[in-house]
């Protein structure tokens, strides 16, 4: 009987060591990169005039962070959207009438990120939310399609504010693959995005 007790105490220590290694290797720290594509929603509306730009369009972003532990990281981004467009037409008098002159509205914009994760770890699967801040170069166009003599103007604005992004993560040793909404607060424009991001570990 005590050979039988011996044994099992051998048998239960390299078991306990086994499922210590186990619950130590599912933590996760550390730098990482990672690179994402999805589709940015851009909405705004002239308050003098009353025309609204709505479109959505494709954006691209390259993220660096650290990853603390399994359940927070802090992470910075950097994206730009494609050309967001909004066509219209207005009459202008001609010496026979009328003509359709052709209005169209571009608007790309460069947004940079600060924020911080939370995450929801299962088995490898994770439920995230994050808060932040932003900050956001807007350039926008214009082009009045005269047939003689076309009219283009450019400026440049910048909007700020905070960003509120949640979504899931699925989690691999070195490599996990995101999906996220992404919000961003700001004054007189409804911008969001849908984000899907592959993260490299180091």
């Amino acid at each position: 009987m005590p050979i039988a007790r011996a044994g099992k105490g051998w048998i239960a220590v390299p078991l306990s060591c086994l499922f210590a290694f186990a619950a130590h290797a599912q933590e996760i720290s550390g730098p990482y990169v990672g690179l994402g594509a999805g589709f940015f929603s851009y909405e705004e509306q002239d308050d003098e005039t009353g025309f609204v730009v709505s479109d959505n369009s494709g954006i691209y972003r390259i993220v660096g962070g650290y990853q603390l532990n399994s359940n927070y990281a802090i992470e910075v981004s950097w994206g730009r959207s494609g050309d967001v467009e909004e066509h219209l037409f207005f009459p202008i008098a001609t010496p026979t009438g009328f003509d359709l002159v052709p209005l169209t509205f571009g608007v790309e914009t460069e947004i940079k990120t600060l924020r911080v994760l939370a995450f929801a770890p299962f088995s490898g699967l994770s439920m995230f939310g994050s808060l932040g801040y932003y900050d956001a170069e807007i350039d926008r166009s214009v082009l009045i399609d005269f047939p003689q003599d076309p009219l283009r103007d450019a400026f440049k604005s910048s909007e700020s504010g905070v960003t509120v992004a949640g979504g899931i993560q699925y989690d691999w040793p070195r490599i996990a693959l995101r999906g996220e909404y992404e919000w961003f607060d700001t004054d007189d424009i409804d911008t969001s995005a849908i984000n899907v991001i592959a993260v490299f570990r180091f």
